[in-house]
């Protein structure tokens, strides 16, 4: 089995509206076609791409679309389709924002700049954030904004979130300049990210991307890939 990745752009570059859009083409080679399509399946969910949006998330839902394994659609399959494959997200994941804050946090040793509120948490003090959230993207049902949303920093990794009155319990560890390990509620994984600026890009198991955005006091979830 084979992939490929045919592509001319690079970092930094600009992608203009007046040509076609497509910065990367994704191909991959088997025996048979089940085989083909699971090969392209794991190529998705490692793919990495931060800074625009991307249709990232639609394929992967192509590719784990029955009609489209069975081989028995046309050229109506996304008319058809159109509810599984462009779902839409109706509230933040809880856990996703517990890893963002993690993260941000667990940068500030890393010449990361943050907000002034959390500088106390360099030297080990309680911290109580008060922040609101706003979750915009393309495939969101509505932007999600979120009140009533507060940080409360413990030191030594550890943090409590405070969300419509309900508290989750936080845990993390860097392991490097880009996977963190989170723990929340009890829930822990790896998550891997990119931080570019004010930004930090997560990649959860799917390989979907979230890009948050920290702005002083307000943690603010601007987009989410396709």
């Amino acid at each position: 089995m084979q992939v490929r990745i045919e592509t001319g752009v690079r970092e930094n570059d600009t992608i203009s509206i007046f040509y076609d859009p497509m910065i990367a083409k994704l191909i991959t080679f088997a025996d048979t076609r089940e085989k083909a399509i699971a090969e392209m399946s794991k190529a998705l969910t490692e793919y990495r791409v931060v800074g625009l949006p991307t249709n990232l998330k639609f394929l992967k839902n192509v590719l784990n679309n029955e009609v489209f394994h069975k081989g028995d659609y046309d050229t109506g399959f996304i008319e058809k389709n159109t509810d599984k494959l462009l779902h839409r997200v109706k509230e933040v994941d809880t856990y996703d924002l517990a890893s963002a804050v993690a993260v941000k946090l667990a940068s500030s040793f890393k010449n990361i700049r943050l907000p002034k509120e959390l500088i106390s948490f360099c030297n080990g003090r309680h911290l109580s954030m008060p922040t609101s959230v706003k979750a915009s993207a393309t495939f969101f049902e509505k932007d999600i904004v979120t009140d009533n949303f507060k940080v409360e920093v413990l030191g030594n990794n550890r943090a409590k979130l405070i969300l419509n009155g309900k508290k989750h319990e936080v845990k993390f560890e860097l392991h490097s300049q880009n996977k963190i390990t989170v723990t929340c509620d009890g829930h822990t994984s790896i998550r891997e990210f990119y931080t570019s600026g004010e930004n930090v890009y997560l990649f959860d198991q799917s390989g979907d991307t979230i890009e948050f955005n920290f702005k002083s006091n307000e943690l603010t979830l601007v987009k989410r890939e396709q």
